[in-house]
């Protein structure tokens, strides 16, 4: 009924156009039930195979050789391992330069997730796709357009709504008081964000969702806040 009801309201000139592209209208309410809940998962745990910084074969020296050959340089952990041997005659395994990568991501991450980012009002959300040894992978960011700092993110093997919300979820942690329906967030017209604004407003945090729709400012909306979506579409 809902979706009829809006059918019928359609102008003549509207409906033929609704009959050739029928992607430009949304007509139908969307909803989806979750079996999740995922304002209960932890945005904070460490991955999976981080070691401790207690050193037993190598020093923190060797360490900062691994991360500046694999993270500065971009080189893959056997690379890195080769790298090492060849230019400083340490012997390391490309596991070990693995462990301390992950060590290192678990030492920083507090401190970037934890900063006072003093986000303004003007968020902006986009998802890529990247692969890792032929798996498809898809990165989630949210970032503060104004101050152009990245305030969520998240990493996930599916683009559904479930890394959405969590990706809104820490971004969302950096303001002391929720700004509620002043916070203009900016996205493209993805459903996932539509489905993930329906989820905060069961948890009372209602904000206004700005869906800027193609590449072409086609109606008021995508006129007024295209550059929001312009910037996050820079970045990734």
């Amino acid at each position: 009924m809902y979706s009829l009801d809006n059918l019928n309201k359609l102008s003549p000139e509207d409906f033929v156009e609704y009959r050739q592209d029928k992607y430009k209208f949304k007509l139908h309410y969307i909803y989806r039930e979750f079996t999740i809940d995922f304002f209960k998962i932890d945005l904070s745990s460490l991955p999976r195979g981080a070691t401790s910084l207690t050193f037993r074969n190598f020093s923190p020296h060797i360490m900062g050789l691994c991360l500046t050959y694999h993270v500065n340089l971009g080189l893959s952990t056997r690379m890195t391992a080769r790298a090492l041997w060849e230019v400083h005659q340490v012997k390391i395994s490309h596991v070990m330069v693995s462990n301390y990568a992950k060590t290192a991501a678990a030492l920083v991450k507090p401190y970037v997730d934890n900063y006072d980012y003093k986000p303004t009002n003007y968020l902006a959300a986009d998802e890529t796709y990247t692969k890792v040894k032929g798996v498809r992978h898809y990165v989630w960011f949210i970032m503060d357009a104004i101050k152009k700092s990245i305030l969520g993110y998240q990493i996930s093997d599916s683009r559904d709504v479930g890394p959405c919300i969590l990706a809104m979820r820490v971004a969302f942690s950096k303001f002391k008081e929720f700004p509620g329906k002043t916070l203009k967030f900016a996205a493209d017209g993805y459903t996932a964000y539509k489905l993930a604004q329906q989820q905060f407003m069961l948890q009372n945090m209602d904000f206004n969702l700005i869906q800027v729709i193609g590449l072409t400012n086609d109606d008021p909306i995508s006129s007024e806040y295209r550059w929001l979506k312009q910037i996050i579409e820079r970045l990734n």
